[in-house]
């Protein structure tokens, strides 16, 4: 019996760094970077169209948001952190775009941020801050003060932040 019960317990498993964890960020690292450059690429050779179509959500929206993902499914953490940030601090509304959906979306994103990795900030038009610096204005409490929003429900709701993501 006791045999068994050995044999049915779950054991705990260590998990260890090595050389291949190492190789496997390297691949992964690699695989990004040559998904980047297609996405540039991607981009330039559509510009014109991808320019018309983006630039207007650009102008006609206060905040949006370039994530790996959507606000309800993000596919990253950096994208879910993003969203949870944005959450907080009640910024409200914003426009999600999935960059994921196409590379020149992605490729756009980049050229108009300069930066390499998704999520894209964009507020009024202009860049606003990827994931790190959109981290470090929510600690600050930059973000709320800037485009949070801090006012209250009222109605049924009463006293209620009118954003939440459950």
């Amino acid at each position: 019996m006791f045999a068994l019960a050995q044999r049915i317990a779950p054991r705990r498993v260590g998990l260890r760094f090595s050389s291949n964890s190492a190789a496997l960020l390297s691949q992964t690292t690699d695989v990004y970077n040559s998904f980047s450059a297609k996405a540039a690429k991607s981009y330039e050779e559509s510009k014109a169209v991808v320019d018309a179509s983006l630039n207007g959500d650009l102008n006609n929206n206060k905040v949006v948001v370039f994530l790996e993902g959507t606000a309800d499914a993000p596919k990253s953490e950096a994208s879910l952190n993003a969203v949870k940030v944005l959450t907080e601090a009640q910024v409200a509304p914003f426009l999600c775009v999935d960059v994921l959906q196409h590379p020149a979306i992605l490729g756009f994103a980049m050229s108009k941020s300069n930066a390499k990795r998704a999520p894209f900030v964009f507020v009024n038009g202009s860049f606003y801050g990827d994931h790190e610096g959109l981290v470090t204005k929510h600690q600050s409490g930059e973000l709320q003060k800037t485009i949070g929003n801090s006012a209250r429900s009222t109605g049924v709701f009463a006293g209620e932040l009118p954003v939440a993501s459950y």
